[in-house]
C-alpha cells in the first residue's frame, strides 16, 4: 500500500542487501576493486573491515557478481563454526563430498577437491561474512591450509569480512602462527554528509522518485546527522519516516515526523532539536483593514445617532437616514453583529491532531496459508494478549517475562505474529506487540493443496536444526531447513516438515516429538 501511496516501483529502504541499490562511493568503489584485484592476482588472504551497518555484505555481493566464471565461490555467512564445520561447509558449497568428521581425513578431502579445481584452471574464493566471530584457532587453521601444498596459495583465495575487531583477532593469529604472508587489508569508511544525501537520492531514483519530492530539506538534514554515515541506519530512519507519513496521510516527510521517529528510537531521554513555538492567532492584513474600517464607522455613526436622539431628537435622525451614503453603509451596520471565526486554541489543535503510528515497518500481515514455509496462525487461535513496550525492554526480555524462557523458536513465532517488527534488536517504546499462546496447534501451517506443514523449531546453529533428520516418526516426510537472514547480522535456521494430509496427523507427530523433548517451544 505504501508503494502506491508514494508511487514507488519497489521499497527503497529495505535492510536486506539488494544489488539493485548498490551505491559506490569512493571508499566503496576502492574496496570493491581491491577485493576483485586481490582474488584475480592470487593474493591468498584478504581482510575487509568496516563498522556495523556500513554495507560490507552488499559489497561482497557486488564482488561475487563481478568475478569471472573461472572463479568458484563459497559464501559463508554463519561464522561461529569450528574449523571442522567450516571445512565441511566450504566443501558442501562447492559441490565437494563430505564423508568424515576426522580433521586429517577432512583436510585430505578438501585438498583433493582443491586440486581438481586447479586442474580445471579454476580458482576457489572463500568469502566469510561476520568473520570477527571466528576464534583465533579457526583463523590459524585457515592459515595452515596455505601450507598444505605450494600451489594452494594460488588456487585458494580467502576473504575475511567483519567489524574492526577482526583486525585484533587476525593480528593475534598471525603473531602466534608467525605467518610470512601479509594479508591484503581493506577498510570501508562511513559515508560523508554529501554522500549520505546522494545515497538517499540514489535509492529513491531507483524506485522512480527523488529525495526532494519525498523529504523536506530539514528532514534530510536530520536523517543524515543522526545516521552518522551508516547506510543501515539511514535505511531504518527513512523507512520509519515513510511509514509514519503514510499513516498520517502526509506525502512529504517533514522535520517533525523525523523528530518523532528519532524520539521513539532513543526513548524519552531524547532532547529535541526543533524548538516548537505555540500557535498564534493569525489575522490577514486585508481582514484587519476591513475590520478597522467597519468598526470605526460603527462607532462614529453610533455616536452620531445617540447625540441626535438626545439633542436634536427625531428631526436630525430622519435627515441622516435620508442621505445616500447612509444606504451604502447600512449593510456594514447590519453585519456588525456577525461573529468572527474563532482560531482554535493550542489545546484544541492537540485534540484534533492526527495520531501518527511510528512502527518500524508497515507491511500488512500475510494472508493465511499463503506460504508453506512461513508459520501462519489461524485467527481463531488464542493469544496471551497485546502488550506495550516500556523503556528498557527488548524482545528477548519480553519473551522471558511472558514465557519464562527464551529461544530462537519463540522469537521466530513472535516475529511471525508481529510482521511490523523486522529487526528483533529494534523494538520501539509504546509499540504494541501481540503475544501468541503457545499451543500445539499453533505450529501447524495450512498449504494451498489442502495439506499441512509443521514448524519444528528455529535455531541459530545448523547442527541443532539437523537433529530431526533421523526421527522415525518423520520417516517419509519432507524436512526442509530454511536459512533466514535476521537483521542486523544474524542467520536463523527454520525447520519445517510436511506434508500431512490432515491436522490430526500433524498433531500426532507434534505430540510424539514433544514427548521426546525435541520441540523447543515446550521445553522448560
Amino acid at each position: 500500500m505504501q508503494l502506491a501511496y508514494y508511487k514507488f516501483s519497489d521499497k527503497p529502504f529495505e535492510l536486506s542487501p539488494d544489488l539493485k541499490f548498490l551505491f559506490l562511493t569512493k571508499s566503496y568503489k576502492e574496496g570493491l576493486e581491491k577485493v576483485l584485484k586481490g582474488i584475480n592476482e592470487r593474493r591468498g588472504l584478504m581482510i575487509l573491515t568496516g563498522e556495523v551497518g556500513t554495507g560490507k555484505t552488499m559489497l561482497i555481493y557486488g564482488v561475487i557478481e563481478q568475478l569471472p566464471p573461472k572463479v568458484k565461490t563459497a559464501f559463508i555467512f554463519h561464522s561461529t563454526y569450528n574449523f571442522i564445520e567450516l571445512l565441511q561447509q566450504i566443501l558442501s558449497e562447492v559441490g565437494g563430498s563430505v564423508t568424515t568428521e576426522e580433521i586429517n581425513e577432512l583436510k585430505n578431502q578438501f585438498l583433493l577437491h582443491l586440486k581438481k579445481i586447479r586442474e580445471q584452471g579454476e580458482v576457489l574464493a572463500v568469502l566469510i561474512d561476520e568473520a570477527q566471530k571466528l576464534s583465533e584457532d579457526v583463523v590459524r587453521d585457515l592459515f595452515r591450509l596455505f601450507k598444505l601444498e605450494p600451489w594452494v596459495s594460488e588456487t585458494l583465495q580467502v576473504v575475511l569480512v567483519g567489524q574492526p575487531e577482526l583486525e585484533k583477532t587476525l593480528n593475534s593469529a598471525l603473531l602466534k602462527y608467525r605467518s610470512p604472508n601479509t594479508p591484503l587489508r581493506i577498510k570501508i569508511d562511513p559515508l560523508s554528509g554529501k554522500e549520505s544525501l546522494d545515497y538517499i537520492e540514489h535509492r529513491l531514483r531507483k524506485v522512480g522518485r527523488s529525495s526532494a519530492g519525498i523529504f523536506s530539506p530539514q528532514a534530510l538534514s536530520m536523517i543524515v546527522e543522526k545516521a552518522g554515515g551508516i547506510p543501515r541506519l539511514i535505511n531504518v530512519l527513512c523507512d520509519n519516516a515513510l511509514f509514519a507519513g503514510y499513516n498520517a496521510s502526509v506525502k512529504k516527510i517533514d522535520a517533525n515526523i523525523v523528530e518523532e521517529i528519532i524520539r521513539n528510537l532513543e526513548g524519552p531521554d531524547y532532547k529535541p532539536k526543533i524548538k516548537k513555538k505555540p500557535p498564534r492567532n493569525v489575522i490577514y492584513p486585508r481582514l484587519s483593514y476591513r475590520l478597522f474600517v467597519r468598526d470605526g464607522l460603527i462607532v462614529f455613526f453610533g455616536l452620531t445617532l445617540v447625540v441626535g436622539i438626545f439633542q436634536f431628537r427625531t428631526e436630525l435622525t430622519e435627515r441622516i437616514t435620508k442621505f445616500r451614503w447612509f444606504g451604502e453603509i447600512k449593510p456594514l451596520l447590519s453585519k456588525a453583529g456577525d461573529p468572527v471565526k474563532k482560531t482554535p486554541s493550542q489545546k484544541e489543535n492537540q485534540e484534533n491532531a492526527v495520531q501518527v503510528d511510528l512502527r518500524p515497518e508497515g507491511r500488512p500481515k500475510p494472508a493465511q496459508g499463503t506460504s508453506l514455509g512461513e508459520p501462519v496462525q489461524p485467527s481463531s487461535l488464542p493469544t496471551k494478549g497485546i502488550i506495550q513496550v516500556k523503556k528498557g525492554e527488548n524482545l528477548s526480555k519480553l519473551i522471558v517475562n511472558h514465557y519464562g524462557k527464551f529461544n530462537k523458536s519463540l522469537a521466530d513465532l513472535l516475529l511471525t505474529h508481529n510482521p511490523s517488527i523486522t529487526n528483533p534488536d529494534l523494538v520501539l517504546i509504546d509499540q504494541q506487540i501481540k503475544l501468541p499462546e503457545i499451543r500445539e496447534e499453533i505450529l501447524i501451517t495450512p498449504a494451498s493443496d489442502n495439506h499441512f506443514s509443521v514448524h519444528l523449531g528455529t535455531f541459530s546453529d545448523l547442527r541443532e536444526a539437523n537433529q530431526f533428520v533421523n526421527q522415525l516418526v518423520l520417516k517419509g516426510k519432507n524436512i526442509t531447513i530454511q536459512p533466514k537472514k535476521i537483521p542486523p547480522r544474524q542467520t536463523w535456521y527454520r525447520v519445517m516438515v510436511g506434508s500431512f494430509k490432515s491436522q490430526k496427523e500433524a498433531l500426532e507427530v507434534i505430540k510424539s516429538l514433544r514427548g521426546k523433548g525435541l520441540l523447543p517451544f515446550f521445553r522448560p
